[in-house]
């Protein structure tokens, strides 16, 4: 007897092909993944990164024109900060972590390129993580650094639906 098979639509963009009594494959035609890891969160609640999403954008847009425009101690502090930490070039490291955090800020919040700003925002935070001297006994300032880019992963390596341009894909 020739199996039969049966397509029918579920949730989102899942389409479960069945074939035979027990074979059971899943595919998203939006992202290609089985829908274990993709209709349970994917699809339905990428809602909930959005808050994460905004608050650490803004947390990197302020820190950014913070160093831009001279506030709290600016540009002249963020320098000699990276000259006592050395880092090499410390003017125009200053300058390139400020745009970074800037322009990166905004993408996280608009939700924009969230993979490439998440990586380069997580690679600073990196740096940073490993070029200030962290005490023994001060977790603060070490789990932060690793709260950001715990955080900045989570974004970067969810499909992100709730953009600014959202509205517009159809």
């Amino acid at each position: 007897m020739a199996k039969k098979k049966i397509t029918k639509k579920v949730n989102h963009k899942v389409t479960h092909k069945t074939e035979g009594a027990h074979k059971l494959t899943h595919k998203c035609s939006n992202c290609g993944c089985s829908p274990c890891t993709c209709c349970n969160w994917n699809h339905k609640n990428t809602w909930i990164i959005l808050p994460l999403r905004f608050a650490l954008g803004m947390m990197f847009l302020v820190a950014g024109l913070q160093k831009l425009t001279g506030l709290i101690g600016g540009s002249t502090q963020t320098i000699s900060f990276f000259t006592s930490i050395g880092i090499p070039a410390a003017g125009f490291s200053a300058w390139l972590v400020a745009w970074i955090e800037t322009v990166g800020g905004i993408f996280l919040i608009l939700g924009l390129f969230n993979l490439w700003s998440g990586l380069v925002l997580g690679i600073i935070m990196l740096v940073a993580l490993l070029t200030t001297t962290v005490s023994p006994w001060d977790w603060g300032g070490l789990t932060k650094h690793l709260v950001y880019i715990t955080s900045l992963f989570v974004i970067m390596f969810n499909k992100i639906e709730w953009t600014i341009f959202s509205g517009w894909r159809k």
